[in-house]
């Protein structure tokens, strides 16, 4: 999608046929100065930006569904329903939209003040890795975030199914059967209480980014974490996104 969305921006395709300019590095991509001249043949111009397009937007969902179909292959799943990605809240899920109506999508949040608590504990744990330790610098950070997210449930609530942190950590086998309704995959006890066990299973990766000591122990944390000045702060600036997703500010 990344690949689609640069090579059918004007800039990019324009600047293939009047390059202008050193022709070294990512020339091609048309984010270099000098800009691009127009094309003068308005006909070959639409040809570009319509029927060019097209032609590239199925070499790249070509190429997606290969690397799935190879993988469902070496794993003897040839009927899979659904691949997986995980997304930024940038224009690439509503591209994926757009290249699979019949798919679906799961928006995943935690309350921002934890997620900024959380980051904090981070750096604290990671000393001299550049990670950010003033609690305003992650505040403007996230309020950037919780606005991307925000926007992008409203924009897609009717289709895609939010799921909370909170939710998820207290509710796991209701939650998760939500989950698989959704999908409209097997909803049923043996199949739930496989996921609830699967989200138990930790390894180095759950280790690297733990810090807490329990699970339970992130909800809420903002409270214990942060001074008060601060938690008025951040829910002051975080208020409107918190109440989005149906948190107490």
């Amino acid at each position: 999608m990344e690949v689609f969305k640069t090579l059918s921006d004007p800039a990019s395709y324009v600047r293939q046929l009047a390059p202008g300019g050193p022709l070294h590095d990512g020339w091609w991509l048309g984010s270099g100065e000098p800009m691009p001249r127009g094309i003068a043949n308005s006909e070959l111009e639409q040809w570009i930006a319509a029927d060019a397009v097209e032609t590239l937007a199925a070499l790249c969902q070509g190429r997606i569904e290969a690397l799935y179909e190879e993988i469902a292959s070496r794993h003897s799943r040839p009927q899979a329903t659904y691949f997986a990605e995980k997304f930024r809240t940038d224009s690439v899920p509503g591209l994926m939209w757009e290249f699979y109506p019949d798919a679906r999508e799961l928006v995943l949040v935690r309350d921002f003040r934890d997620v900024a608590c959380s980051i904090l504990a981070s750096s604290a744990k990671r000393k001299g890795m550049e990670q950010p330790s003033d609690p305003r610098v992650v505040l403007a950070d996230i309020k950037a975030r919780a606005g991307a997210v925000a926007s992008a449930w409203l924009e897609r609530s009717k289709r895609a199914h939010l799921v909370r942190y909170e939710d998820l950590i207290t509710e796991p086998a209701e939650v998760l059967e939500g989950v698989a309704t959704y999908l409209g995959l097997d909803a049923g006890t043996k199949v739930v209480d496989a996921m609830v066990a699967a989200l138990s299973e930790e390894g180095t990766a759950a280790e690297f980014h733990r810090t807490t000591t329990e699970v339970g122990a992130s909800i809420g944390r903002w409270r214990r974490d942060l001074d008060d000045d601060a938690q008025r702060e951040f829910t002051a600036v975080l208020g409107p996104k918190l109440g989005t997703f149906g948190y107490v500010v």
